[in-house]
């Protein structure tokens, strides 16, 4: 075959027979290469299969290819196209849309003539083409689209219309231009009828993406615009349409418990079941339906056949797991949560199960140590504030502080770590510091009853008792059950000499929590100045059996026996507190442990902070 020959047979070849537009649109097959291996027509093959992996998200062979195919074709405009994208699925920082437009523009201003049958030929016609499909896809992929990217797109059109005979592809990158224009206008009766035609295009094309993708979005804008009739409306059309009905059941399905249509979710969940047997997400959605409409037994039996009809699935298997440890059946949960560890989208969740459940299961050591090993990989604020939980919990308020720290540089938002700063502040007896975060707790979650409960009692004893007060009626306000605040608002009423109302709120806290050493305490002391002093001898003894050191039950004993005028006894209990005393720092709180003794602090610090070494969560 003379060279004629075979550089018509190679134009054929790539013009032809690949269809290259739909290699770079959507990595579709490429034909078999028939030309030399050794020769420019090769290294030109190289590019578009570097393409394709791109396509793929293979990027290292696909570097591997460009590399092959460098030496000979780094001057073709299709390796300079696709160098570029290679770089911008490589780079975080890099944007290659100028690169584009400048490619694009250098092609249409060529004036250099060439030889019509050569490999330099078909450069120029794959570059040019395929230069236009790259803009219209990454247009396609900005977050906010602006009237740039439709104009650019506009333009994408006018070429490709001339140039290709694609009609996949030019369709595709007319929807897209209309799908602009429609949010530009954010007219959502022109969105909704878009998704549906995509719908239709994903018939005819297959290849070209998938179904769901624009109704998806469609659905969300109506949920945004609080229209969720609309957007249950338009899955309804959507099912009409489609040919993948399990996946817009399963969105109805989802979308109808979001709405809180409980009745309707379950439904849709039947649906899904009885079309599509063999669908373990039906039955996990069943289950969550059950739970929701408050029937657990229902949504355990549900969970528990799902794993049974597919024992591979960690879907079921982590949906069974949250619903044993949301029904307190811990070391169930437990199981599951390791079972369904090595799932790379549940691996996360089962960690943090695992962590959960040793936690409510006694084995608190397990707990940090555990947390501990997932924070190398997980730079997440809610596994910080995991360990600063059990480190407050042990006493252990140094690490717990910084722990604290650690969940803020992650997230300054979270307002649990401030409150446990506040409280570390407070059993320092930096009382200035304890209130300015307890504050800031509350300006994040304003409804934060534990921080509101905690900055009364702290501002009683700093003398701002009408603000405290205040406080702690908007805790009792927020969480009407909780014996903390109602313990709170007792004590403040208490030095208001408002001891009845006081007496009858700490009974309600210990009505809530029987043994409560605090409430107990204040009633005790309720009780003694309302001279009921066999109620409070009780009050005051059940306490000290609960907790010997309560210092405010020591007082109350000391006050019992001085109204009762009982000097020996009087002097017994002031020598209990002075004891008691001396074992409390200058603000009157107990000195707790500073650091977690199984670990040294220097080691632990270097632990979190540390690469990841190795792939143990893979």
């Amino acid at each position: 075959m003379n060279e004629l020959t075979y550089n018509n047979k190679m134009m054929r070849f790539f013009l032809e027979d690949i269809d290259v537009e739909s290699v770079f649109a959507w990595g579709l097959p490429l034909p078999v290469y028939t030309g030399s291996e050794s020769d420019c027509w090769s290294r030109l093959m190289l590019i578009i299969e570097a393409a394709k992996l791109i396509r793929e998200y293979s990027l290292d062979a696909a570097a591997e290819k460009l590399k092959l195919a460098h030496d000979e074709a780094s001057d073709y405009f299709s390796y300079r196209l696709v160098s570029s994208w290679l770089k911008y699925e490589t780079d975080p920082g890099f944007e290659c849309e100028d690169d584009i437009d400048d490619l694009i523009e250098e092609l249409d201003n060529l004036s250099e003539q060439i030889e019509e049958e050569s490999v330099y030929s078909a450069d120029r016609i794959i570059a040019a083409k395929c230069a236009h499909v790259m803009r219209v896809m990454l247009s396609s992929q900005m977050v906010i689209p602006d009237s740039t990217c439709r104009d650019d797109i506009a333009a994408d059109i006018e070429y490709l219309k001339k140039h290709t005979k694609n009609e996949a592809i030019i369709s595709w990158a007319q929807f897209l231009h209309d799908h602009i224009v429609a949010e530009l206008k954010s007219d959502q009766t022109a969105l909704e009828e878009l998704s549906l035609k995509w719908i239709e295009m994903c018939t005819k094309w297959d290849f070209i993406g998938d179904e769901i993708e624009y109704v998806d979005s469609a659905v969300m804008n109506y949920e945004g615009m609080g229209k969720k009739t609309s957007a249950i409306g338009l899955i309804d059309r959507a099912l009409e349409i489609c040919s993948d009905k399990e996946q817009f059941l399963i969105m109805k399905a989802r979308k109808l418990r979001h709405h809180g249509d409980i009745a309707a979710s379950s439904e849709a969940g039947r649906d899904l079941v009885s079309m599509f047997p063999d669908s373990y997400t039906g039955y996990c959605l069943l289950t969550q339906s059950k739970w929701a409409e408050d029937k657990p037994e229902e949504a355990l039996i549900l969970a528990e056949d799902a794993c049974r009809l597919f024992p591979d699935s960690p879907d079921c298997r982590i949906n069974r797991a949250f619903i044993y440890f949301q029904l307190e059946k811990y070391e169930q949960a437990l199981s599951d949560f390791r079972a369904s560890v090595d799932s790379p989208q549940y691996r996360y969740d089962s960690q943090r199960g695992i962590g959960r459940c040793l936690v409510l299961t006694g084995q608190d050591n397990e707990a940090i140590e555990h947390f501990y090993s997932i924070s190398r990989y997980y730079q997440d604020a809610d596994i910080y504030f995991e360990l600063a939980d059990l480190y407050m919990n042990g006493g252990w308020i140094d690490d717990a502080a910084r722990m604290c720290r650690k969940c803020l540089e992650l997230d300054g938002s979270f307002s649990g770590a401030y409150f446990h700063l506040a409280s570390i502040a407070d059993i320092k007896g930096d009382e200035a510091e304890a209130i300015e975060l307890y504050e800031r707790a509350l300006e994040i979650t304003p409804d934060h009853t534990a921080a509101m409960t905690a900055l009364a009692l702290l501002l009683q004893q700093e003398g701002e008792s009408e603000r405290a007060l205040e406080l702690a009626e908007r805790a009792l306000e927020t969480t009407p059950d909780y014996a903390d605040a109602m313990y709170a608002k007792g004590n403040i009423l208490f030095y208001f000499g408002e001891y009845e109302e006081a007496e009858e709120l700490f009974d309600q806290a210990i009505c809530l929590i029987p043994d409560h050493v605090p409430a107990l305490a204040g009633k005790g002391n309720s009780l003694v100045q309302l001279a009921e002093y066999d109620e409070a001898q009780i009050s005051l003894d059940l306490a000290l059996e609960l907790d010997p050191e309560n210092l405010d039950a020591c007082h109350g004993k000391l006050s019992l026996y001085r109204e009762l005028g009982l000097e020996v006894e009087q002097q017994l209990w002031q020598k209990r507190i002075i004891m008691i005393e001396s074992r409390f720092d200058v603000s009157g709180n107990e000195k707790g442990r500073e650091s977690y003794p199984s670990l040294d602090s220097d080691f632990i610090e270097g632990f979190i902070d540390d690469e990841m070494s190795d792939d143990l969560l893979d």
